[in-house]
């Protein structure tokens, strides 16, 4: 008993613990250097595919040659992230200037496509830390240009019904709404957003119909109409024509 006291405490200080861990650091920042045409000021989120999402949608609205803005806090995962999805989408990087606490990243809007890709994914696994690597992988490779496609199989059909919010695994289960709460302030949207998201982007889903009927869901409570209910075959397809596939347990 003590120790099941013992788990649930350490879960409980890992949750408060990442729900404080990225608190936004308030900077006075001087003028931009570069003159900018948008510009999105995301300090606070260390969560690069909610960075880039904002950052793709307003490039759609701009013409190519104009200059978005980008204003992140100092962290080296995002700094990284960026600098890779502009080498993936060919937008120009201009500069990137570092503040304090802070980076500004100046990125013209090119007129190239991206270079096409297509990317396959399993997912199996329900438990809301589970999805985390998966959607953002998915994330990822949508706002890069890629064709994606994800299959949801096992008890991870539940992730696609409208009114999913997805818990933390075992004893640390009573805490999944402060898990969810913490999540989202660094930039880890619910699962049903980042669906949204990649749904927006082109993305395509599929669904194990056996699993459905195992788990007892139905299709009419689905978060999208156009989700093709399916078996091995056409998952088979999918990843036949897909040149990135990842399969998650």
């Amino acid at each position: 008993m003590k120790k099941a006291t013992l788990i649930v405490s350490i879960c409980m200080a890992i949750v408060l613990t990442g729900c404080k861990a990225h608190i936004p650091k308030s900077e006075n920042l001087p003028g931009g250097e570069i003159q900018a045409d948008v510009a999105i000021d995301v300090r606070g989120k260390t969560i690069s595919t909610y960075i880039l999402f904002r950052a793709n949608q307003k490039l759609k609205d701009m013409q190519s040659g104009q200059i978005l803005e980008i204003t992140t806090d100092r962290h080296e995962a995002v700094n990284n992230d960026i600098l890779a999805w502009a080498r993936m989408t060919d937008h120009n990087l201009q500069k990137v200037v570092s503040h304090t606490h802070a980076r500004r990243f100046y990125v013209q809007k090119s007129d190239k496509a991206p270079r096409q890709s297509r990317l396959s994914m399993i997912i199996s696994d329900p438990a809301l830390e589970s999805l985390l690597t998966p959607l953002g992988l998915a994330l990822g490779a949508a706002l890069s240009g890629s064709e994606v496609h994800v299959i949801f199989q096992g008890p991870a059909v539940r992730v696609l019904e409208e009114d999913f919010k997805g818990s933390l695994k075992g004893l640390s289960k009573p805490f999944s709404a402060l898990a969810r709460k913490g999540m989202a302030e660094i930039g880890h949207l619910p699962p049903q957003e980042k669906l949204k998201q990649l749904k927006s982007l082109g993305s395509h889903f599929y669904a194990c119909g056996p699993s459905m009927d195992h788990f007892g869901i139905q299709k009419k409570n689905l978060i999208f109409e156009d989700i093709m209910v399916a078996e091995y075959m056409t998952f088979m397809e999918v990843m036949r024509t897909a040149d990135m596939h990842v399969f998650l347990q």
